[in-house]
């Protein structure tokens, strides 16, 4: 979709299943109604089931785990792709769901989160803290280089935002809290202990923010 090139290391009729530890399914819709479509992924979907080993999917992916019929009870997804699949057990408010061996994350904005939690689950805590405080450390040195003065953000609007805030705000801990607020985005992260604790990125045209700052979020 970026003009990026990805190279492979095999193709997808060559994977050995028996040799995997996850799967992971990347979202965008039309990449997702491929998934959903090509016999192949299907067929590695339900073995991996049938092993009882792990998924993942982010954004509009899930959508394809449910087409394979492993998609767990509760789950997270692209806001509205629930429509596709089922509201019935479907999570708006956490970024990144695990249920059994199935995890799912909404998209772009929770992919940190996401990728944390694949760390944690297939290389342990120790490395889950380790990669934790190197994105952190990302942050912080970023925010040296280019000398930013700390300001005061009102994310009272925002939802689930200023939740987080103030979950992140317990026993004194070091905090910082970062935006980078564009004109198509507003991207946040949340450090303590100089370690990243919280992620997500909101484009300016979420019905949540639309609502919001038009007064009508329901939102608390």
């Amino acid at each position: 979709a970026h003009s990026i090139p990805v190279v492979t290391d095999c193709m997808i009729n060559e994977v050995d299943v028996n040799k995997l530890d996850m799967i992971v399914l990347p979202g965008g819709w039309s990449g997702t109604e491929s998934l959903a479509s090509n016999k192949t992924v299907q067929s590695i979907l339900k073995q991996m089931k049938q092993d009882d080993k792990y998924i993942g999917a982010i954004c509009a992916a899930p959508y394809a785990l449910d087409v394979a019929g492993v998609l767990s009870d509760n789950f997270t997804c692209y806001p509205s792709i629930e429509n596709k699949i089922r509201t019935q057990g479907y999570d708006k408010n956490t970024d990144t769901v695990i249920d059994g061996k199935v995890i799912t994350s909404q998209g772009v904005g929770t992919a940190i989160c996401f990728a944390l939690e694949i760390i944690k689950t297939l290389q342990g805590n120790d490395k889950y803290l380790k990669i934790k405080k190197e994105i952190a450390n990302y942050f912080l040195e970023l925010v040296q280089k280019l000398n930013l003065t700390p300001t005061i953000l009102d994310v009272s609007t925002f939802a689930n935002v200023n939740l987080a805030f103030s979950q992140e705000m317990e026993n004194d801990a070091t905090l910082w809290a970062l935006a980078d607020i564009s004109p198509e985005n507003l991207d946040i992260a949340l450090i303590k202990n100089n370690a990243i604790e919280f992620s997500r990125s909101r484009s300016w045209d979420w019905q949540a923010i639309k609502d919001a700052n038009s007064g009508e979020s329901k939102d608390p």
